[in-house]
C-alpha cells in the first residue's frame, strides 16, 4: 500500500461528479467505438459510400425490427428513403413477396439484419428466410447488407456483393453504420476474430473514404454540450 502511494490521502473532487458519470458521455464513447469498429467485409460494386443521392432511389428494409427504428431514422437524415419492415424473423420468402417487389423497385436497397444472437447452435439468429429475402432482392437490384451481429455470423452473407458488419444492435452502431454508408465518415474497421467466412477473416476489412457529408451527430462530437443545449431548449420552450 505504501509503494502504491496509499499513505498520501487525496480527497475525491466532487465537482461535476454527476456530469462525469453522465450517460451522454458514455454514448459519445460508444459512438466513437462503433465508428472505429464497424467493418466493410465486401464492397465489390463500390456502393459504399453511396456517392450519388440526387438521381438515385434508395429503400431500406429492416428485418426483425419494428417500424421507425433508429437505423432507418438515421438513414433518412441523409436523403429521402422509402422504408419497409419485417418485424419478425422470416421463415418463408413467399410470405413477403409484396415487400420484396416494392423494395426492389429502388436503385439501392439497404437491408439491415437485426436481433441476431451469439449462439452458433441456432445460426446466430439468422433464419433461412432472411437469406432468401436478401437473395430475392439482390437478383432485382443492388443491395447493401448491414448486419448488426457479431463477425461469426458473416459466413451466411458471403454471396452478397456489399456487406457491412455492425457488431451490435445498438443505437450508436445504427448511427455509425448510417454514417459509413453515406460517407459522413470513412470505414477502417477490421474483423477482430477468426471466422469461417472468406470475406470476414481475421484482420480483414475494406477501407472506405469519407465524402465529408454532414448529418446529425451528438453535440459532444462537435465540441458542444448536450446538457447546456437542453437548458437553452427549456428556456426557449418555457
Amino acid at each position: 500500500k505504501y509503494w502504491a502511494g496509499c499513505n498520501h490521502l487525496k480527497p475525491i473532487d466532487y465537482t461535476n461528479l454527476m456530469e462525469d458519470f453522465e450517460v451522454i458521455k458514455a454514448n459519445k464513447l460508444k459512438t466513437e467505438i462503433f465508428e472505429k469498429a464497424i467493418t466493410v467485409t465486401q464492397n465489390r460494386e463500390n456502393l459504399v459510400p453511396i456517392k450519388e443521392l440526387m438521381n438515385v432511389k434508395i429503400a431500406s428494409l429492416a428485418i426483425a425490427s419494428p417500424k421507425n427504428n433508429d437505423f432507418q431514422e438515421y438513414l433518412q437524415q441523409n436523403t429521402a428513403i422509402e422504408t419497409f419492415n419485417i418485424s419478425t424473423k422470416p421463415a418463408r420468402v413467399s410470405e413477403y413477396a409484396a415487400i420484396i417487389d416494392k423494395a426492389s423497385k429502388a436503385d439501392i436497397v439497404i437491408v439491415s439484419v437485426h436481433e441476431t444472437t451469439n449462439s452458433d447452435k441456432h445460426n446466430f439468429g439468422i433464419s433461412d428466410g432472411t437469406i432468401d429475402i436478401i437473395q430475392a432482392i439482390s437478383r432485382k437490384t443492388k443491395v447493401i447488407v448491414s448486419v448488426f451481429g457479431n463477425p461469426y455470423c458473416m459466413k451466411f452473407f458471403e454471396n452478397f456483393d456489399t456487406v457491412i458488419c455492425g457488431f451490435e444492435d445498438e443505437p450508436e452502431a445504427h448511427m455509425a453504420m448510417s454514417n459509413i454508408i453515406f460517407g459522413v465518415i470513412g470505414s477502417a474497421g477490421k474483423i477482430p476474430v477468426n471466422t469461417l467466412s472468406e470475406d470476414a477473416k481475421l484482420n480483414s476489412g475494406i477501407a472506405t473514404k469519407s465524402l465529408t457529408r454532414i448529418t446529425m451527430d451528438l453535440p459532444e462530437n462537435v465540441g458542444m454540450s448536450s446538457i447546456k443545449l437542453n437548458k437553452i431548449k427549456n428556456i426557449i420552450l418555457y
